[in-house]
């Protein structure tokens, strides 16, 4: 077998190789490796020429799925990798959480079977380990329009904090925004024709206090590594949160009508006794769990005769976390039961559960706070970019040492050797984001 982890950054230097290897093996073999290495926009392609650890993470995760399900219908997985191939990204994410999503579904204690090709209702069968049917509905909620909306506007607003930077020759620092509602395309439009007044406003303050005129408060800090910069790159970094569009409950429980309507059209399928029908929604990583789990609790105290009886979430981010601040993937998952559905915890504790090889499962959402400030935001959206260039030091033995890293989504540090005329600079083999592209 190729040694297909050795020629990548594995999440699990010191995990069993053969057993990865055996899962990227599986991959290669259903989606070809001429295909695989073809530069092409597919987010499976892009994964495989990325060499670091969080794209071998996804290829490990998607590699598994398959593993475990071929087994069990052949054709059935064909037939989803060959749309992941092929079809349009609005549909693709649908088939790739389909089969990853099952594949995490599926262990010793619980038992996974795909549905039949254009069966109706459902998109796969899990049999636990005492005998009940829980039948899964695979929905991705996926990035909505209003966040993609956002992410366009941060990056107009990037471009033009480093354009500032430059034309006024100043080095290493973090420009923070925060909308007070979701800005339309007037109120952003608002904000750049007078940024450069309010930025040369707020350098001008020793202690560049926060500028707010009661929509938008901006506050300029310093990036981090402000002592070792380099001087021949214009390093920066901005964040921008927003609270989310209205929107983002409109479409969630859309997508939750619209499960249900499709269990309630084919309720013939679904006669056994001990029998479940459980929505399955894959959240983008920057939703609120918290959130969707309310609008969920809402759902059914509205619909009480939903034909639905477990609505559950599930979401894998990229985070920061511990001492050292380091990129790890979080699984998190959710399960809202309609009211008065399981006489007890245990009856909830046999629902199915998520099995997942690489990342960490989390039991609660990631905390967000703006400018260095201690309080809390929740329900926002979040875009951070950054380049920060420092200066390499000289080690014991007199060679130049240079430190690259993440320190946030999307903000990176690099090692830069030159100066104003040349430009020797180091990035190293790291993720370009923070976006799991797996369900994009």
């Amino acid at each position: 077998m190729e040694d297909w982890i050795g020629k990548r950054i594995s999440p699990v230097p010191d995990g069993d190789q053969a057993e990865l290897n055996s899962k990227l093996n599986a991959l290669v073999k259903c989606f070809d490796l001429n295909w695989l290495q073809a530069i092409g926009q597919n987010p499976i392609q892009i994964l495989w020429q990325r060499k670091d650890c969080f794209a071998t993470s996804e290829l490990l995760l998607l590699g598994e799925a398959i593993e475990k399900l071929l087994p069990v219908d052949h054709d059935w997985v064909a037939r989803r990798v060959r749309r992941i191939k092929t079809r349009q990204p609005s549909e693709r994410i649908g088939d790739v959480f389909e089969l990853v999503g099952l594949g995490m579904l599926s262990d010793s204690n619980q038992k996974v079977y795909p549905a039949r090709e254009n069966q109706p209702g459902f998109d796969g069968l899990i049999t636990t380990k005492n005998c009940a049917n829980w039948y899964f509905s695979m929905k991705n909620y996926g990035i909505s329009r209003s966040e993609e909306g956002f992410r366009t506007w941060c990056q107009k607003t990037t471009d033009k904090f480093v354009a500032f930077l430059e034309a006024w020759k100043l080095n290493g620092l973090h420009l923070c925004i925060q909308a007070n509602e979701f800005p339309s395309p007037t109120k952003w439009q608002e904000l750049l024709s007078k940024f450069d007044e309010t930025l040369a406003k707020q350098l001008v303050s020793a202690l560049r206090e926060e500028i707010t005129d009661g929509y938008w408060t901006l506050r300029v800090l310093e990036v981090p590594f402000s002592n070792d910069l380099a001087s021949g790159r214009t390093s920066y970094q901005t964040t921008v949160l927003a609270p989310f569009h209205a929107n983002e409950k409109v479409n969630l429980l859309s997508q939750i009508a619209d499960g249900a309507a499709n269990f309630e059209k084919h309720a013939a399928s679904f006669t056994e006794t001990d029998s479940f029908k459980c929505l399955f929604l894959c959240l983008s990583a920057t939703a609120s769990p918290l959130s969707c789990q309310e609008w969920c609790r809402q759902y059914f105290l509205e619909n009480s005769t939903s034909t639905i009886d477990v609505i559950a979430g599930y979401q894998i981010s990229i985070c920061n976390t511990g001492p050292e601040n380091e990129p790890s993937i979080f699984h998190l998952m959710f399960s809202e039961p309609r009211p008065g559905l399981f006489s007890s915890l245990t009856d909830l504790e046999n629902m199915p559960n998520l099995n997942v090889l690489i990342g960490r499962v989390a039991s609660s959402e990631r905390e967000i706070t703006f400018a260095n400030s201690q309080k809390k935001i929740l329900d926002h959206y979040v875009f951070q970019r950054g380049d920060i260039y420092c200066r390499p030091k000289i080690g014991l033995d007199g060679s130049l040492v240079g430190e690259m890293r993440y320190v946030a989504d999307g903000v990176q540090v690099h090692c830069f050797f030159g100066d104003r005329n040349s430009n020797l600079t180091s990035s190293g083999n790291l993720l370009p984001s923070h976006q799991v592209l797996l369900f994009t």
